[in-house]
């Protein structure tokens, strides 16, 4: 176990230092900061729905059959999914000068909003207190729309789900924007 943490370390440190390498390229490149930062967010929410919407190909396997305007629903729930968290990562990765507190940070947010949102559970199950920090949680509202999508179940009403990740995109993305334009005359 302790040699495929290794593996997993050296990869890592691997890819930051490719990472800080292509920075570095970006960073002297003729091209606004905050358009490096909704280009960010937009490379990594494509880089989590590509594979994401492959997987769904497996649904009929699990003999989920959704027609074609449930299936389109849910890459178009999963999309917004993927925008709002690529967002929040590249919102909340812009503050730090380390590259080593990222992961704990990201780590210590994205676990308490996982399970606050009722992916392992249906969220009419839990109890009134629960169900008030729920609504706090963007990862409820991004699962919701996509179980709404397979099961035509919403816990919330679908205008909220849809309004919610859509205020936290433009929000995320604001502040991903000030940070890297901040930076620009530095």
């Amino acid at each position: 176990m302790g040699a495929l943490r290794g593996i997993d370390l050296t990869v890592n440190v691997g890819e930051m230092f490719a990472l800080l390498e292509f920075l570095k390229a970006v960073l002297v490149a003729p091209v606004p900061r905050p358009a490096m930062a909704i280009g960010k967010i937009l490379s990594g929410a494509l880089q989590a729905l590509v594979p994401a919407v492959l997987l769904l190909a497996f649904m009929p396997l699990l003999s989920i059959h959704p027609g074609v305007l449930r299936f389109l629903g849910l890459v178009c729930a999963m999309a917004m999914a993927a925008i709002t968290f690529s967002a929040l990562g590249v919102a909340t990765a812009a503050r730090f000068k380390s590259t080593t507190v990222f992961p704990i940070v990201g780590n210590a947010a994205v676990l308490p909003m996982f399970f606050l949102s009722g992916a392992p559970f249906p969220l009419a199950d839990v109890p009134h207190w629960l169900k008030i920090l729920v609504h706090f949680d963007p990862v409820a509202y991004a699962v919701d729309l996509m179980r709404g999508a397979l099961l035509a179940a919403l816990f919330f009403p679908l205008w909220l789900s849809i309004g919610v990740l859509a205020a936290f995109i433009l929000v995320l993305t604001w502040l991903a924007t000030r940070v890297f334009a901040s930076g620009e005359d530095a």
